[in-house]
């Protein structure tokens, strides 16, 4: 009885082993021969799925030190640093965007002041039609009455105006000139 033995190591640059594949063929010299074939794979350390090719894995992650696979890498949308594994994104999941512990501070800081402005423009606008809104019924009114009216009427579009100029004033004292952002 013959055997023939082969074994196929696929390593990384840093020696650990992919996968391994070993095949033995049993001449048994009666006609009879056998061949058993035995593959096995290295799982990703971070999310645990089987790696066949060395071209799967995308390094280290940076914040556990845990090797990434294609699947679950991923690196920060702003600065482009990464790879980070499955378990150590953050982010937007709504949108699939990852980034890193340095930039999701000011990411959050950032979409705060957004909404903060947007909840600001909201109330300017409503104040805005509320004026309108007072604006037309003294011109009804100064249309419609006498000059009393009409005095009623100036007294109105001259708060309407202050109240204008103000909101306009605070809304240029938080537009936030200077201020860096993030993409």
């Amino acid at each position: 009885m013959r055997r023939i033995r082969r074994k196929t190591l696929m390593a990384d640059f840093f020696g650990n082993v992919i996968s391994a594949k070993a095949e033995e063929l049993v001449d048994h010299e009666d006609g009879t021969i056998e061949e058993t074939s035995l593959t096995t794979h290295s799982r990703c350390e971070a999310c645990g799925r089987p790696l066949e090719k060395m071209s799967e894995m995308r390094g280290v992650c940076i914040i556990c030190g845990r090797l990434c696979c294609a699947l679950c890498a991923g690196s920060c949308v702003v600065c482009g640093r990464g790879p980070f594994c499955g378990c150590c994104r953050t982010g937007f999941a709504e949108r699939g965007l990852s980034v890193c512990s340095y930039c999701l501070p000011a990411l959050k800081q950032r979409l705060a002041y957004q909404d903060r402005l947007i909840e600001e423009k909201i109330a300017f606008e409503k104040n805005i039609a509320l004026c309108t809104a007072q604006l037309r019924f003294a011109q009804i009114l100064q249309h419609h009455k006498g000059r009393f009216m009409r005095t009623l009427a100036r007294f109105a579009e001259f708060k309407v105006s202050r109240k204008i100029a103000s909101l306009e004033r605070e809304l240029n004292k938080e537009n936030g000139h200077g201020r860096l952002r993030l993409p």
